[in-house]
């Protein structure tokens, strides 16, 4: 019986998160996917030219963020969109290396690798540090989530910086682009981003935690919402 018991748990915390804005979480999650499949449709039939910089450095930067990330959500449901768009990048980033679609890269892709690549090892750093400094686990988390405090938020000005080629591209009509990829990819973010602050006015002052907020706001809503506005405009 006891271990039927503990075969239901994950069910039921899921189940539960789902009552706490779970699934608007799982809604944004799902909204942004269905944005990375659009995009890659429109990459195939030529109406988007995949960015050297908001891919790769993009990938990169997304699997250092979800590192970090893990440490600053408390639910699954949280985690899902960082998960999601990890993923998603990689199939993308993946696509465009095989199709050979991706646009030459300059000096400032180059800076924007660079700086995913220093931030990336910083992190690992503190990691193994933490890791070895810490043999209690409850310790050892606790110094994690105040280090990715400290990393996220550089993350997130990478992921702003990534976009500026894209931006410049279509602009200057170096880069195509359609503006639905991206305006459905700052929907899906806008509802996890409504989730979180949801459950933030439902928790005491003291209790409130605003460092997962930086990613779904920055990367989201404004990376993704520029390049929308951009290419709608353009």
């Amino acid at each position: 019986m006891a271990e039927d018991t503990n075969m239901g748990m994950p069910w039921q915390q899921i189940r539960q998160e789902m009552k706490n804005y779970g699934w608007l979480h799982a809604a944004g999650s799902i909204i942004v996917v269905m944005a990375y499949l659009i995009y890659l449709g429109q990459a195939r039939a030529g109406h988007s030219t995949p960015n050297a910089v908001t891919w790769i450095v993009g990938l990169i930067t997304m699997m250092i963020n979800f590192a970090t990330y893990t440490y600053l959500t408390n639910t699954l449901a949280e985690k899902t969109i960082a998960a999601a768009a990890t993923f998603m990048t990689g199939v993308v980033s993946i696509y465009a290396l095989a199709n050979g679609s991706f646009v030459t890269p300059t000096w400032y892709d180059a800076v924007c690798f660079c700086a995913s690549i220093v931030v990336g090892v910083v992190w690992y750093k503190k990691y193994k540090t933490a890791k070895q400094a810490h043999t209690n686990d409850l310790d050892r988390r606790q110094a994690m989530v105040a280090e990715a405090k400290r990393i996220n938020p550089l993350i997130q000005v990478i992921f702003l910086l990534s976009f500026v080629p894209t931006i410049i591209g279509v602009m200057n009509g170096l880069a195509s682009e359609l503006f639905i990829a991206w305006t459905i990819a700052a929907i899906g973010y806008i509802c996890c981003t409504a989730a979180n602050i949801l459950t933030l006015a439902n928790q005491k002052a003291a209790e409130r935690e605003y460092a997962s907020l930086p990613f779904l706001v920055i990367n989201g809503i404004i990376g993704n919402g520029l390049v929308a506005l951009i290419a709608y405009l353009k």
